[in-house]
């Protein structure tokens, strides 16, 4: 669900950039399972944690979000059932330092403003349950601003998540968090963004 995502975002804006392959991760492999599906092998060669790892395939941008991937271990990733084997490269590598190593910025703006988005809308539905008198009132306003939310460029300015505004309209109608809980988690989440953001002087290398 879109709010067990929320829990697993950071927020990385890394200073400077530097073009050249990547190094710390590498895709060891692309085999086909039994059941059809491609799985590729990444292995973390650096001494640090990874967080987030992208790979493209010409124009098939596809990124994975990791709690950690800890120095020397290997993950298997799923890139599709496609007929013919994939050809993914790793172009952007984000480590838990708050360092990256950025070969594709396009796909690194990406991941930056899909975080940028995430904290947009959790700030956005804070304001809504500061202002609402009940919770039916505040799942109304989330969905009534989700609605409103033009069709997402990549390119654009950050602007809220509809699928995140549902998925939190729909935990006050089910009653599986009451507004309080609910505000108080945003701001913790939120609070993790804003510290990430002052924290971050790393390199890209």
């Amino acid at each position: 669900m879109a709010k067990q995502c929320v829990v697993a975002l950071l927020f990385f804006l890394v200073v400077g950039r530097a073009s050249g392959a990547i190094q710390g991760v590498v895709l060891q492999g692309v085999e086909k399972s039994t059941d059809g599906v491609w799985v590729g092998h990444l292995v973390n060669q650096s001494h640090k944690d990874v967080v987030t790892v992208n790979l493209t395939d010409g124009d098939t941008l596809t990124t994975f979000n990791y709690e950690a991937f800890a120095s020397g271990a290997t993950k298997d990733v799923f890139l599709g059932n496609s007929a013919e084997q994939p050809k993914f490269v790793v172009d952007v590598v984000v480590y838990a330092d708050h360092t990256a190593e950025v070969d594709n910025e396009h796909a690194f703006g990406f991941i930056v403003r899909a975080h940028q988005r995430a904290a947009l809308t959790l700030q956005k539905a804070n304001e809504i349950l500061a202002k609402a008198g009940s919770k039916e009132e505040a799942a109304k306003e989330m969905e009534a601003l989700a609605a409103t939310v033009p069709v997402l460029r990549h390119d654009a300015a950050p602007q809220v998540v509809p699928a995140l505004l549902r998925s939190m309209a729909e935990e006050l109608r089910e009653g599986s968090i009451t507004p309080d809980e609910l505000t108080k988690r945003n701001e913790s989440h939120i609070a993790e963004h804003q510290k990430e953001i002052m924290r971050v002087q790393g390199d890209v290398r």
